[in-house]
């Protein structure tokens, strides 16, 4: 974008071209911070949720330490002891295009197709079989059908008499 003067100098009069910026907002240099808050705030809300479900199901877990602070994800899921969905955060559905009560009594597999890894599958259900962490990554499909590399770190929670009860995932889309 460029503006065009008139100046007189001398007597004579000269027409000077330049470049016009924008002004600069102060909320250019607030958008950055505003989306850092926003990001804490949802963590902040999904450790708050995952504190309530703790306390509802008597889980051995502290939740405002380690992984679930410091790991960056956009998506948890926790299931049941057999893998049903009984909870997802927002980010669920913003990362999958599935609403929460679409997702609720399925099982995680909904979200796998045609291109789904063997072996990453099969690493998974071993490890939950035998109620260990497991970290993997796999292909999933979005409701639209859009297949995304899904990082998944999958937690085995512990309620009374050191029982598995639920499993909890934190997941996240990589390129």
């Amino acid at each position: 974008m460029y503006q065009t003067h008139h100046t007189a100098t001398f007597g004579h009069s000269a027409i000077q071209r330049h470049a016009v910026r924008p002004p600069l907002y102060s909320w250019d240099f607030f958008s950055q911070y505003f989306q850092n808050r926003l990001a804490e705030l949802s963590k902040y809300k999904d450790l708050s949720a995952l504190n309530k479900l703790k306390a509802r199901f008597g889980w051995h877990i502290d939740f405002d330490a380690g992984d679930f602070t410091t790991k960056a994800y956009q998506a948890i899921v926790v299931t049941d002891s057999a893998t049903k969905i009984v909870w997802v955060n927002p980010g669920f559905s913003s990362m999958t295009g599935y609403y929460a009560n679409e997702a609720l009594g399925r099982t995680p597999k909904f979200l796998q197709g045609e291109k789904v890894s063997v072996e990453a599958s099969h690493k998974i259900r071993i490890a939950l079989d035998n109620k260990e962490q497991v970290s993997a990554n796999v292909i999933n499909y979005r409701k639209s059908g859009e297949e995304y590399l899904c990082e998944v770190a999958i937690y085995p929670l512990f309620g009374k008499n050191n029982e598995v009860t639920h499993f909890i995932a934190l997941e996240r889309e990589i390129a």
